[in-house]
């Protein structure tokens, strides 16, 4: 069995309804101080209720994974545990239950596999240079975490609800930019707005009009058509008041690549991409002229004034560049560069370092370049192109069949990934992490999925 559909009765879904409004019942108590010792157990034993069905139910924990998307705040003030992070483990912890206990599911081998290992394990070797070794162990077991829920998200769901899952990641998406939008139009505008979900919305929005443009050229039915390319307006709006600089940047090189490949496809109306073509980019700045907003942003710094964050980006591409030159075999080990002054001390007397203090290298590549030198910048580069391959593999396999829109959608943002890793991205971290391995576990299912018939 390749994948497990076991199912919820209703009786039991309203059960579960129940107890996690319970649960944030408490939560919510616990925040605002009204909880004692004995609430706090009550907690324990309805989340511990929650976990076991959700253990043993991988497709709703599935739902609630993608939901948790939007829920970006930490549940700890001593380290980075969010809602996805503990859903993310009962997931692993279900497939492993699946594999080795019940034996419901028989691991299936991928075309990841063996640079998968081999990354993983150039990560591990990276260690041996790392200043702090504890803050380089915990990325580590981030990467495995990632990984783990990549391999359990694939052999535990279907084509099928994979499909739903996607549809459920655009509504929470849109749900979310609707959100932004209205605060934003309401305050007129002239700050950065990003909904309830945080920081790492900006890398859902691109995604999610992506694919939401894609759909628009497949669907039949007119009413659902317009549904869809509101649906982009509405997250192109939420884009631009975001103030992301370089995710808009991203989001037009992604619609160019999208409108070519929606050419090349065939059977696309010409006329209605020429038109919709030219119409999202002139919304973008009808946006940007009718609010007047500058995406431009920055600090104001003692010793030299207005500093924008471009100059903090290009500060850190230069440190990353340096740690690399400096250490270019196994880099100054995974997850060392948001403790650069560790290995330069001198960069603690720059006017910036208190900007930059503690951050990444705000691009995939050049972080991995810095962390893990020239062996893991090579793997990074590998992965990518592997993932590039399968993904045109998995389109080109299903381009006259009625998975075409999906896997088309997939490719590219899985391209948009791989591009925007250059200059920007948190793909193995964080939320954005967690999203990236979703949509990789949905092209293997869907590439797996074609060969066997599923």
């Amino acid at each position: 069995m390749i994948y497990s559909e076991t199912q919820m009765s209703t009786g039991n879904y309203r059960i579960f309804v129940i107890l996690l409004a319970t649960q944030l019942l408490f939560l919510w108590a616990i925040y605002r101080g009204f909880a004692g010792p004995f609430t706090f157990l009550i907690m324990l034993g309805v989340a511990g209720i929650i976990a076991f069905i959700m253990t043993a139910n991988f497709e709703l924990a599935s739902y609630l994974f993608i939901i948790s998307f939007m829920f970006d705040q930490d549940l700890t003030s001593s380290m980075r545990v969010r809602v996805a992070d503990l859903i993310a483990a009962l997931l692993v912890l279900s497939f492993f239950l699946k594999v080795v206990i019940t034996r419901e599911i028989k691991i299936k081998r991928t075309r990841l596999d063996m640079i998968i290992l081999v990354f993983l394990g150039t990560l591990g070797l990276s260690l041996f240079n790392a200043k702090s070794l504890a803050f380089g162990a915990i990325n580590y077991l981030r990467h495995i975490e990632l990984f783990l829920v990549m391999y359990a998200l694939f052999h535990c769901l279907s084509v099928g609800v994979f499909k739903k899952l996607l549809y459920l990641f655009l509504v929470i998406v849109s749900a979310n930019a609707l959100l932004s939008n209205i605060i934003f139009i309401s305050a007129g505008g002239g700050f950065r707005s990003f909904g309830a979900a945080g920081n790492a919305f900006t890398d859902m929005i691109v995604p999610a009009s992506f694919i939401a443009y894609v759909f628009s050229f497949f669907e039949t039915s007119r009413r659902k058509r317009v549904l869809l390319l509101l649906m982009v307006m509405n997250l192109v709006f939420a884009l631009f008041a975001t103030g992301t600089r370089g995710a808009m940047f991203s989001w037009i090189i992604g619609f160019v690549l999208t409108n070519l490949a929606l050419l090349l496809h065939g059977g696309v109306s010409k006329q209605r991409l020429s038109v919709l073509g030219l119409v999202f980019p002139v919304i973008l700045g009808f946006i940007a002229l009718q609010f007047g907003y500058e995406t431009s942003h920055g600090v104001m710094s003692p010793y030299k004034g207005f500093v924008d964050t471009v100059d903090f980006r290009l500060a850190l591409w230069y440190l990353a560049l340096k740690s690399f030159l400096a250490h270019p075999i196994l880099g100054i080990g995974l997850n060392q560069f948001m403790h650069i002054e560790e290995v330069f001390p001198s960069v603690k007397f720059s006017a910036i370092y208190p900007y930059i203090k503690g951050l990444d290298a705000h691009s995939v590549v050049l972080n991995f370049a810095a962390n893990t030198g020239v062996l893991g910048l090579t793997l990074l580069i590998v992965f990518f192109f592997k993932i590039l391959k399968l993904a045109r593999l998995s389109y080109k396999k299903t381009k006259w069949t009625i998975h075409a829109k999906y896997t088309l959608a997939i490719a590219l943002v899985l391209s948009y990934i791989v591009f925007s890793s250059f200059y920007a991205g948190l793909w193995f971290w964080s939320l954005n992490g967690f999203e990236f391995m979703f949509f990789l576990a949905m092209m293997l299912r869907f590439h797996a999925g074609t060969d066997t018939g599923v």
